[in-house]
C-alpha cells in the first residue's frame, strides 16, 4: 500500500466515513440538538477530526477506568466499570456539550458499566450530571437524611458512605441510571482505524540534533519515532507553535509495555495541546511517570494507560483502559481536521495472533460489498486456523475495489520433558522441561525442573507450559522396579524388647548390621530400624518404628502455699491415675498443715506406667498481740510479735502502736511474709470509773451533813477520810472532793456545802428605872419569836424587875437565839456584870469545865442542858457546837446579868464516848409496801432527823423529823406513805443531837 507524507493520504475516504456512520447509527443518542456540538465527518470526505467520536470528553475509555487522585478539567466517559480508589475532581472547569435524555445539564461523567467502591473519598463532580449504566451495588440520593432536596450523590450504601460520587448539582435521582448512551465499541473501531492510518503516514519532519522541532506551515506534520528514541530525548523545544492549519502527529512505535518519564516541552503553551496528537498505535500498555507535562492528546485506542505522573496532560486521553493516579487532565480537545484518502474505496483488516485451538474475529473496516478469501461476505468473520494463515478481504463499491490482508499467526508452542524412564524404587529422577515462560507440573510445582521419587510401579508426570501467551503440554511415564520387603512397627514399654521380622525375597541387611530375617531389639527410646532387601540390582527398604512408650507425667513444680490455703494438683492427661492420697482423679485438692508435704502420682498411659512427685511447702507466718485494759483517757501500747511486714487496722505499719480509745475497741494486726498473712486481734478494754456526790447542798451553821459517794473500790476524801461516806460540819461554805478507784481507774467528784449562817441580835442590855417602858429591837433574821410570845422585830417592855428577854430568829431554814437584859435600876449597888469565860474548842465527847464570875449565884442554860444547873463551875461534854449561857445574880438584888460562852467541837482521833447509837435497822431490802423499823437508844431526849438519799447524795425524802425520848425507842417507817422510789440502792441518813449514822438500803419493787 503506497504512502504519502503530505497532508493528503492514500487511505480511502470511505474508511473514516464508514466508521463514523457505524458509530452514529449504534449510539442511539437521545440528546438536545440545540445544546450538543459533536464533530462529524466532513460530508465531502476530504478530512475529519480523528478524535471526534470521543465527543469532547477529556478522557474517553473503552473498557475500565480507575480514578485515584488529581483532577480533570473536562468530562469523562467510560465504556466499562469505574473503580473509585482515592479522591479526584472531575469536570472541574467544564461539563462538556453532551446533553442526554433532555437533561438540563451536560453529562460530565458517563459510566456504561457499574461503579466499584474501593477506598478513599471518591469523585467530586464539579460540573454537569452523572450517568451510570449499571447501579448494582450503588444507591442514588437526591434527598438528605432530613428528606430535604440536596445535591445528588451516588454511594455504596447509606447517604454518608464513602467513597462516593458527589454531584455538585441537584440532579434528579431517576436520571442517573442510563446505559448505552455512547457506542464505545463503534467509536474505538474508528479510533483503531485512524490510529493504524496515521501509523502508515510517511514522516515529513525530524527532530533536530538539538532536540528542536521546526514545523512546516499549513500542512500536517508527521514524526515517526520508536519508543527507545522517545525515551532518549531529554526535552523538546518547539521553534514555532502548531495551530489548526499546522497540526503535529507523533507516531510512537513501541510494541511492548512502555514506561515514559515525561520530559519538559518548551516553546509552546498549554493551549497548543489542541493541535498535537501522540499516536501510540501498537503499545500494549503505557505508564506515564515523572513531573513533566505532556502537551497534546494521548491517542492510544488499544493501550492500557496508567498516569502515575504528577505533571499534567494538556489534551485528551483516549485509551483501552485508564488508571489515573496523579496530576491533572487539562481540557484541550484535538481540533484539526486531518485529510481522508482521495480514492473512493478502501478496506482495512488488522493482523491477529492466536494460540492453537483458539478463534479470533477479523473485522473489515470499509464501505461496500465485502468478500473474504473464505467466501464469507459479512463485515466480520470468525476463524480458528490450526496454523498461521493469511486471510484477504476485498471491498467493492461503485466499480472500485480494494483489498487488504490479515495474517492470523497461530502460536503452537511445543514442550518436551523427555522419554519414559525406568528407576528403582526409592531412586530420584529429575524431569526437565524445554524452556518456556511459565511452568505448571502435575505435582503443583512451577519450576523448569522437578525431582521425583515415585513409589508406585508406574507414575506419570505432566507439564503445562506457557510460551508467548499460549499453552503446551507433555507427559512422561516413570516405571519403578521394586523388590518388596515389609516389617511391622511395634510398641513396647520402656525396658521391654520387641522382635522385628522382615517379609520379602532377597538378601537382607538390617540397620543393626544383622542379616537374619528376624532380630530382637530393646531400645531405650523410640527407634527406627530399617531393613534392606536386594534383588535384581534394585533394593527395597522398609522401616519399622519401635515406639518406646515412656510416658511422662507431670504435676508441676514444687509449690509454696499459705497455711490454710488449698491448692489443686493436676496431672497431665493419662488413662488412669493413682495419687499417694488414694484418690484416682486427674486433679486433687489438698490443704496440708505440715511445713512440707509431698504428693506422688502414678499414671497409666497406653499400658505403661509413669510417676511424678511434687512438694508443697506450707508457709505459716505467726503474729500475736495481747489484750490490754486502760482507763478512760489513758493510752495503751500494742506490740505485734512476729516476722514480716506489719499492717494494723489503724493503717500504721510499725511493730508497736500507741492507742487511746474512748471506748472498748478491737485492734487487728496483719503480718505478711512470703506472700502469706497472719492476723491477730487485741481488745483494748476501756475501764471508765465514775463517782458522784450528788448535787450541792445547803446546811445551817453548826449542822452536820453526811456526804455519800457512789460505790467504788477505794475512796479518798479531801478531808483525809477513806470511807464511802463522811460526816462534815463546816463552819463556812466549803468544797469536799472524793477520789475513788474502781480497779485501776480513778474518778473524782466535788460537792459544795453551802453554810447558811444566821446570827440573832437582841440588842445591847439596857438599864431603866422602875416603871419605865423600853423598846427591844432584834435583827439578823427573817422571822422573830420573843420569849414574850411576840413575833415582831421590835417589842415594848416595862419590867418591874430586872428581866432577861430572849428572841429566836429564823433565816434560810436556820435559827439562832439571843437575849437582852433589861435592868430595872432600883439600887445602883446592885450593878452586875456577868462573865462566862472565853470560847473553848474541844474534841467530840470531850469534857470541859466552864466557870462564871461577877455575882453571888449562877444559873447555866444550854440546848444540851435539861433543867437548871446552879453551880459557878460546870463540867460538860457535847458532840456539836453549843452556846452555854449563864445568869449571874447578887444577893439582895432583883436584877441579874447574862453572858455566853461557845464550845466549838471538832473531830479528833478517839473522840466520842459512843453512848448515842442505833441498835438496829431492819429490813434493809424493801419495796413500796414495806414497813421498816429502827431501834434507837438515846442518852437523852433529842431531835432526830431521818432522810433517804440516792447514791449521788440527792435527798429523795425526809422520813422523820421530830424529838425522840431518852432511852430505847422503836421508830416505824411505812414506805407506802413515802414518795414512790425507783429500784436501786439508797442511803438512809439518821442525824441526832451531835451524832449521825448512815445505813444502806435496797429498794426492790419485785419483792413480795
Amino acid at each position: 500500500m503506497s504512502k504519502n507524507t503530505t497532508l493528503k493520504t492514500n487511505l480511502s475516504s470511505a474508511l473514516f466515513a464508514t466508521a463514523m456512520i457505524i458509530f452514529l447509527v449504534n449510539t442511539g443518542f437521545a440528546r438536545s440538538n440545540d445544546k450538543t456540538n459533536i464533530s462529524e465527518a466532513n460530508p465531502s470526505n476530504t478530512c475529519s477530526n480523528p478524535t471526534a467520536n470521543a465527543l469532547g470528553y477529556n478522557a474517553f475509555v473503552r473498557n475500565e477506568a480507575h480514578l485515584g487522585s488529581g483532577d480533570t478539567d473536562g468530562p469523562v466517559a467510560i465504556g466499562g466499570d469505574l473503580t473509585l480508589d482515592g479522591i479526584i475532581t472531575v469536570a472541574g472547569q467544564t461539563a462538556g456539550t453532551n446533553y442526554f435524555n433532555g437533561d438540563s445539564e451536560a453529562s460530565s461523567l458517563v459510566v456504561n458499566g457499574k461503579i466499584i467502591y474501593d477506598h478513599g473519598q471518591g469523585i467530586q463532580l464539579n460540573q454537569g450530571f452523572a450517568k451510570v449504566g449499571d447501579l448494582q451495588g450503588s444507591f442514588v440520593y437526591d434527598l438528605d437524611n432530613n428528606r430535604v432536596t440536596t445535591n445528588t450523590r451516588v454511594t455504596p450504601g447509606t447517604y454518608d458512605m464513602i467513597p462516593r460520587v458527589q454531584v455538585h448539582n441537584k440532579q434528579p435521582a431517576n436520571s442517573v441510571n442510563h446505559n448505552n448512551l455512547i457506542d464505545f465499541e463503534a467509536a474505538f473501531t474508528g479510533f483503531l482505524a485512524r490510529s493504524k492510518q496515521f501509523s502508515e503516514f510517511d514522516a515529513n519532519l525530524e527532530i533536530d540534533a538539538d532536540n528542536k522541532i521546526r514545523l512546516a506551515e499549513n500542512q500536517v506534520n508527521v514524526i515517526n519515532i520508536t519508543g527507545n528514541e522517545l525515551l532518549s530525548l531529554p526535552y523538546l523545544t518547539f521553534e514555532n507553535a502548531p495551530n489548526i492549519d499546522t497540526p503535529l502527529i507523533i507516531n510512537v512505535d513501541v510494541s511492548v509495555d512502555f514506561e515514559w518519564n515525561i520530559f519538559n516541552i518548551a516553546g509552546i503553551g498549554d493551549q497548543q495541546g489542541r493541535f498535537i496528537l501522540w499516536n501510540f498505535y501498537n503499545a500494549p500498555s503505557i505508564t506515564l511517570k515523572g513531573g513533566g507535562t505532556l502537551v497534546g492528546t494521548l491517542f492510544a485506542p488499544q493501550s492500557s494507560v496508567t498516569k502515575n505522573s504528577s505533571g499534567n496532560v494538556n489534551g485528551q486521553v483516549i485509551a483501552l483502559n485508564y488508571y489515573h493516579n496523579g496530576g491533572e487532565l487539562h481540557h484541550h480537545v484535538f481540533e484539526p481536521c486531518i485529510d481522508n484518502p482521495t480514492d473512493n474505496c478502501n478496506v482495512v483488516v488488522s493482523d491477529q495472533e492466536i494460540c492453537l485451538g483458539d478463534s479470533t474475529t477479523l473485522v473489515a473496516v470499509g464501505e461496500g460489498t465485502v468478500v473474504w478469501s473464505t467466501g464469507e461476505t459479512t463485515p466480520s468473520i470468525t476463524v480458528d486456523p490450526t496454523e498461521t494463515t493469511t486471510y484477504s478481504v476485498t471491498i467493492t463499491k461503485d466499480g472500485c475495489s480494494a483489498t487488504d490482508e490479515a495474517v492470523v499467526t497461530v502460536k503452537s508452542p511445543e514442550v518436551s520433558i523427555g522419554e519414559n524412564i525406568i528407576i528403582c524404587l526409592g531412586d530420584e529422577v529429575t524431569l526437565t522441561s524445554t524452556e518456556a515462560d511459565a511452568y505448571l507440573w502435575s505435582t503443583g510445582e512451577t519450576t523448569q525442573s522437578i525431582t521425583v521419587s515415585p513409589t508406585e510401579s508406574i507414575a506419570w508426570y505432566k507439564i503445562e507450559v506457557t510460551i508467548d501467551g499460549c499453552v503446551a503440554t507433555d507427559m512422561v511415564d516413570v516405571f519403578v522396579t521394586s523388590p518388596e520387603v515389609t516389617v511391622e512397627d511395634q510398641e513396647i514399654c520402656l525396658g521391654d524388647s520387641a522382635t522385628l521380622t522382615a517379609v520379602g525375597e532377597g538378601s537382607m541387611l538390617w540397620s543393626t548390621g544383622e542379616t537374619t530375617p528376624s532380630i530382637t531389639v530393646s531400645p531405650t527410646e523410640t527407634t527406627t530400624y530399617s531393613v534392606t532387601i536386594t534383588k535384581g540390582g534394585c533394593t527395597a527398604i522398609d522401616e519399622a518404628v519401635v515406639t518406646v512408650k515412656s510416658p511422662e507425667v507431670s504435676i508441676g513444680e514444687n509449690i509454696i502455699i499459705c497455711l490454710g490455703d488449698e491448692v489443686t494438683l493436676t496431672s497431665t492427661k493419662a488413662d488412669t491415675y493413682l495419687w499417694s492420697t488414694g484418690e484416682t482423679t486427674q486433679s486433687i485438692t489438698v490443704s496440708p498443715t505440715e511445713s512440707i508435704a509431698w504428693y506422688k502420682i502414678e499414671v497409666t498411659i497406653d499400658g505403661c506406667v509413669a510417676t511424678d512427685m511434687v512438694d508443697v511447702f506450707v508457709t505459716s507466718p505467726e503474729v500475736t498481740v495481747e489484750d490490754q485494759e486502760v482507763c478512760l483517757g489513758g493510752s495503751a501500747t500494742l506490740t505485734a510479735v512476729g516476722e514480716g511486714s506489719v499492717l494494723w487496722s489503724t493503717g500504721e505499719t510499725t511493730a508497736s502502736i500507741t492507742v487511746s480509745p474512748i471506748e472498748t475497741t478491737t485492734y487487728s494486726v496483719t503480718i505478711t511474709k512470703g506472700g502469706c498473712t497472719a492476723t491477730d486481734e487485741a481488745i483494748v478494754t476501756v475501764k471508765s470509773a465514775t463517782v458522784s456526790l450528788g448535787d450541792d447542798i445547803s446546811v445551817c451553821e453548826g449542822e452536820e451533813v453526811v456526804l455519800v459517794a457512789t460505790e467504788a473500790d477505794e475512796y479518798s476524801w479531801s478531808t483525809g477520810e477513806t470511807t464511802q461516806s463522811i460526816i462534815v460540819n463546816p463552819k463556812e461554805t466549803s468544797e469536799y472532793t472524793v477520789v475513788v478507784k474502781q480497779g485501776d481507774c480513778e474518778a473524782a467528784d466535788t460537792i459544795l456545802v453551802n453554810v447558811n449562817s444566821v446570827t440573832s441580835d437582841a440588842g445591847s442590855d439596857i438599864t431603866i428605872t422602875k416603871g419605865e417602858t423600853t423598846t427591844l429591837t432584834a435583827s439578823g433574821g427573817d422571822t422573830y419569836l420573843w420569849s414574850t410570845g411576840e413575833t415582831t422585830m421590835s417589842i415594848e417592855v416595862t419590867p418591874e424587875v430586872t428581866t432577861e428577854y430572849a428572841v429566836t430568829v429564823q433565816k434560810n431554814g436556820c435559827e439562832d437565839m439571843d437575849t437582852v437584859v433589861v435592868t430595872v435600876d432600883v439600887d445602883m449597888n446592885c450593878s452586875i456584870v456577868a462573865n462566862a469565860g472565853d470560847d473553848v474548842t474541844v474534841c467530840i465527847g470531850e469534857f470541859v469545865e466552864l466557870t462564871a464570875n461577877g455575882g453571888d449565884s449562877y444559873v447555866w442554860s444550854a440546848p444540851t442542858i435539861d433543867g437548871v444547873i446552879r453551880d459557878q463551875t460546870i463540867r460538860v461534854s457535847t458532840r456539836r457546837n453549843v452556846e452555854y449561857t449563864v445568869k449571874v445574880f447578887k444577893d439582895g438584888c432583883d436584877n441579874f446579868d447574862t453572858d455566853s460562852v461557845m464550845i466549838l467541837v471538832e473531830t479528833c482521833d478517839g473522840g466520842g464516848d459512843g453512848t448515842n447509837r442505833i441498835a438496829a435497822v431492819y429490813p434493809t431490802l424493801v419495796n413500796s409496801r414495806t414497813k421498816m423499823s429502827l431501834d434507837l437508844k438515846l442518852e437523852k431526849k433529842q431531835k432526830v432527823t431521818i432522810s433517804l438519799h440516792d447514791l449521788t447524795g440527792g435527798n429523795k425524802s425526809t422520813v422523820i423529823n421530830r424529838f425522840v425520848d431518852q432511852g430505847d425507842e422503836t421508830v416505824d417507817i411505812n414506805f407506802s406513805t413515802l414518795p414512790q422510789l425507783s429500784e436501786g440502792i439508797y442511803m438512809m441518813r439518821i442525824v441526832g443531837d451531835g451524832w449521825s449514822k448512815v445505813e444502806k438500803i435496797v429498794v426492790d419493787n419485785k419483792k413480795n
